[in-house]
């Protein structure tokens, strides 16, 4: 099952994406899939992957991008809020029998 670990997340200014950078761990990841985030008290968090692209950060290096698209202000202060970095999340295929929110 592919992973992705998360080295930062942030909002792409006059864009309607919050952003997951960091690196594939294992396996390969394509726009449609979903970020699955597990909460301690809920169901995990499933989230569709609208895009993915590249930052070049200073000194080099690049970091794979997932884009998950979101307009709605109270949404991206959700996702602003949780804890992300330095955690290695699963991608999913699809939520067929999931009882997961999508966020």
């Amino acid at each position: 099952m592919p992973r992705f670990l998360v080295k930062d997340f942030f909002v792409i200014e006059g864009r309607p994406h919050f952003v997951l950078a960091g690196s594939i761990v294992e396996g390969e990841i394509h726009s449609g899939m979903f970020v699955c985030i597990p909460q301690k008290s809920s169901m995990p968090i499933l989230a569709r992957i609208d895009c993915i692209e590249f930052a070049r950060r200073l000194g080099g290096r690049e970091d794979t991008c997932l884009c998950i698209r979101t307009t709605d202000a109270e949404n991206l202060e959700f996702w602003l809020g949780l804890d992300l970095v330095g955690k290695a999340f699963e991608i999913t295929l699809d939520v067929s029998g999931s009882t997961a929110s999508l966020a």
